[in-house]
């Protein structure tokens, strides 16, 4: 059995077809939106903790490493092996095959050693605690009578 790429109707003519690989390619080179090689993630402040949660499916604690340095989180997904064992033949391969890695500048005001992971059901939770000094204060208000 052998896939083929469908060509619509309007892409019959050869420098059409041409134009429309050059840009699926140079999309895909600078990590676009068509590109797979991405964790996707939610950040959000909840109470007094920033979390962050990506969607890591298939995957454990063991399969994610998670660092902070210079106050930038990085989380990084290894190679996995080609093989799975599964007996299967792939014609297109895109899950979970190469590294992944995805960072972004954590706020100051957080205190990063004390920071929480937890992984469950493909979704790893990464929360932060604010420090002190950066918490909401309630600030009482005080009524004075005119004289």
């Amino acid at each position: 059995m052998m896939l083929t790429r469908y060509i619509g109707p309007m892409l019959h003519d050869t420098f059409d077809h041409r134009v429309d690989d050059l840009f699926d390619d140079a999309v895909r080179a600078v990590g676009g939106f068509m590109s797979p090689r991405h964790i996707p993630w939610d950040v959000y402040e909840k109470d007094d903790w920033l979390w962050v949660e990506a969607g890591v499916p298939g995957l454990t604690g063991k399969d994610v490493e998670v660092k902070v340095e210079d106050g930038v989180l990085t989380m990084s997904i290894p190679h996995q092996p080609e093989d799975k064992g599964d007996g299967l033949t792939y014609f297109v391969r895109e899950l979970g095959v190469d590294a992944v890695t995805r960072s972004m500048r954590l706020p100051a005001y957080l205190e990063v050693d004390k920071a929480t992971a937890t992984c469950k059901d493909g979704i790893l939770s990464i929360g932060f605690p604010k420090r002190v000094e950066a918490m909401a204060r309630h600030i009482p208000i005080e009524d004075k009578l005119a004289v």
